[in-house]
């Protein structure tokens, strides 16, 4: 299991060598008010956006980063509305499964601009965005099949805000690919123009070159009049072993299985210390009654009738053989893993959900974690 992680160069959080990181620019946009005889004259509404896009498997979710916004008009004075999102992280766990599934992930970054000569209460549509982003403040804690479809209803929603906040639009996309598994930390590095809506105006030193040699050199980035606004990195954590537990694990270049082991056996160790978590993971958000995976079990329509045939004698076997092997198969088929589906067993026998002679029967070779691969 990984999880997306977007942290912003702004000291708040140091890499692994714990050196601060540089500062997004202060200096960006000043509140720079109007007179009101320019405000009576001419109204103006000054926009931009930074947002980025993941999508990895059922996973999805948009991220405005960076939202700035300047109204100036008669009616409503000046009105600023500024958001940079510091550090994101806040998304659910999601399974990247050993056939590939899931394991691309791609990364769409968006900059988006505008300006117009009248107000369209650009405040209040940012005030969208973030509204649309706090509906991640109770995301699920795994992303299952059973949350995935709010999940993408959170993006798109964020997606929807986004683009209405563009009346004339100035957009720029760039797109990454690339495995979950071997992927690299993506740095966003955003310059804006210097003075609002200036996307075309060259530097004093463009200006000079452009005075010595009538302008005919190539127009280069850095020769417009633009100003570093902040960096951001995309990475996703470093791999979990287990929903149930924090234990991560890094692999070496050249074998992994020893570090799988180790770690597996951690969160073994972990988890049965505090089995009664394992029913109560919540699969299902809503709000202040999550649906946890022991509830979810409990509805399928086999549960009842497997956990009744759960009787002594030869039939009594086979039926712990079929139960174990659905267990199993319900936790893999809706996001975890096949490690957690023998700690939910696990947590089955040590519930209230069976009697001590059904848990008895949990003994075969379906029912006990074989414990992790060998190298």
């Amino acid at each position: 299991y990984t999880r997306l992680v977007i942290v912003a160069q702004d000291g708040s959080v140091s890499d692994e060598t714990n050196t601060p990181s540089t500062a997004l620019n202060p200096e960006v946009y000043p509140y720079k008010k109007r007179s009101g005889i320019e405000r009576f004259f001419v109204g103006k509404h000054h926009s931009e956006t930074l947002s980025v896009k993941v999508e990895s498997g059922d996973f999805v979710a948009t991220v405005p980063l960076l939202s700035l916004s300047h109204d100036s008009t008669k009616a409503g004075g000046e009105q600023f509305n500024r958001t940079i999102y510091h550090v994101a992280q806040k998304y659910p766990l999601f399974l990247v499964r050993g056939t590939g599934a899931g394991d691309i992930a791609r990364a769409t970054i968006t900059v988006s601009g505008s300006d117009t000569t009248e107000s369209s209460a650009a405040t209040t549509a940012l005030s969208a965005v973030m509204t649309a982003t706090g509906l991640l403040a109770s995301p699920p804690a795994l992303l299952t099949k059973l949350s995935a479809q709010s999940n993408r209803a959170v993006a798109t929603s964020i997606d929807s805000a986004i683009n209405g906040l563009m009346a004339t639009k100035l957009d720029e996309v760039q797109v990454v690919d690339g495995p979950v598994r071997d992927w690299l930390p993506v740095t966003i590095d955003l310059r804006l123009p210097r003075k609002e809506g200036k996307w075309n105006a060259h530097s004093l030193a463009r200006k000079a070159q452009e005075q010595g040699n009538g302008g005919a050199d190539q127009l280069r980035l850095n020769d417009l009049d633009y100003m570093p606004v902040g960096k951001w990195t995309i990475a996703f954590s470093a791999p979990r072993v287990s929903a149930f537990s924090v234990q991560s694990v890094t692999c070496p270049a050249t074998d992994c299985a020893a570090s799988l082991q180790a770690a597996q056996n951690k969160a073994k160790n972990e988890i049965t210390q505090q089995l009664g978590d394992v029913l109560h993971f919540p699969v299902i958000a809503n709000g202040d009654q999550p649906v946890t995976l022991g509830a979810y079990l409990r509805q399928l329509k086999w549960w009842t009738a497997q956990v009744g045939n759960l009787k002594a004698g030869a039939t009594g076997a086979a039926a712990a053989d079929q139960f174990c092997r659905n267990v199993r198969s319900a936790l893999s088929e809706i996001g975890f893993n096949t490690f957690d589906g023998y700690m939910a067993l696990a947590a089955l026998k040590a519930s209230d959900d069976l009697t001590k002679d059904q848990i008895a029967l949990l003994s075969n070779r379906n029912c006990q974690w074989p414990g992790p691969p060998q190298s």
